[in-house]
């Protein structure tokens, strides 16, 4: 909680990053340091790579950056993010070189949701990643068993 308090600031996302087992009782502990002398919000980001970027998320990361929130996830849900985001760029350069006839580039439309396309949320939810501070939580198995 103490790092999570100093790297916070308006300008800057603090992404708490725990294993999936200590997910809820990190969430726990920073909700209850965060709720009595110092307000903080606590957010948490979970995501599969089943799940769409939506617009919700991109609100819920810009105001969790604007109030100086944490946001708590699992390794899991930030390496989806990335596969996802990763796997939209690819659909992008294909559509870039889409033949007249569909060819693969015509997969991009799976990606597009009421206008708006899915790929410009992710540009815009990557670069709130990319200014974050990352807590990360380390530990060795093999002391541990």
């Amino acid at each position: 909680p103490l790092l999570a308090l100093i790297l916070g600031s308006p300008s800057r996302l603090v992404v708490q990053v725990v294993p999936g087992a200590l997910l809820e009782m990190t969430r726990s502990i920073m909700r209850s340091t965060f709720s009595s002398l110092i307000l903080k919000p606590v957010y948490t980001f979970l995501f599969d790579r089943s799940d769409q970027a939506t617009m919700e998320l991109y609100a819920k990361l810009v105001k969790a950056r604007e109030m100086n929130a944490v946001v708590v996830t699992n390794p899991t849900s930030v390496k989806s993010f990335v596969l996802k985001f990763i796997e939209v760029l690819h659909f992008m350069e294909l559509n870039k070189f889409k033949s007249s006839d569909g060819g693969a580039g015509m997969r991009l439309e799976q990606f597009k949701d009421n206008g708006n396309s899915v790929e410009a949320k992710l540009v815009g939810v990557q670069g709130h990643w990319e200014d974050a501070a990352a807590l990360m939580w380390s530990t060795d198995m093999k002391k541990m068993g």
